[in-house]
């Protein structure tokens, strides 16, 4: 019998990530299984400053990064009613995709439950998708959840 004992639930607050965490909450539920929500702040250190710009930018104060993701998780976690789950929360910083897979290898995650936004053609080609790279990168199993579409009236 398959059952899972923690689930990885990537979060980045999109309506695409909300249908994911509907997804991960059940299954947390039904198999009484620890839920781990993650939240990857990009490394912006990758992007600033490049040669282009000799003169270096100020970055955000990354302590104040940190703590302002902590505290959106925590309030998705009282608005969405999570704490009955008392999830686990990781917040963590540098590429999506890298980071999603390392939290997972690190919780021992039985599954990583993520969102994907479905693109195709040349967005996808230009813009790639994490939960695509999540998927080649994963020991583990990967449910990815498209956003529901919304019917036009």
């Amino acid at each position: 019998m398959i059952t899972f004992h923690r689930i990885l639930a990537p979060i980045d607050f999109s309506p695409c990530s909300d249908a994911a965490l509907n997804y991960a909450v059940e299954l947390a539920e039904k198999f009484s299984a620890e839920l781990i929500l993650l939240y990857v702040v990009p490394d912006l250190s990758t992007v600033v400053p490049d040669a282009a710009m000799p003169v270096p930018m100020a970055g955000p104060d990354l302590d104040e990064v940190i703590r302002s993701a902590e505290e959106a998780v925590a309030n998705l976690i009282r608005e969405k009613g999570l704490g009955r789950l008392n999830p686990r929360t990781d917040v963590r910083i540098g590429s999506a995709n890298t980071e999603i897979v390392q939290a997972a290898t690190d919780a021992k995650a039985d599954l990583i439950v993520i969102g994907t936004h479905g693109r195709t053609g040349l967005s996808h080609f230009f813009l790639g998708s994490v939960a695509e790279k999540v998927i080649r990168m994963a020991k583990c199993p990967v449910l990815t959840v498209r956003e529901a579409e919304t019917e036009s009236a």
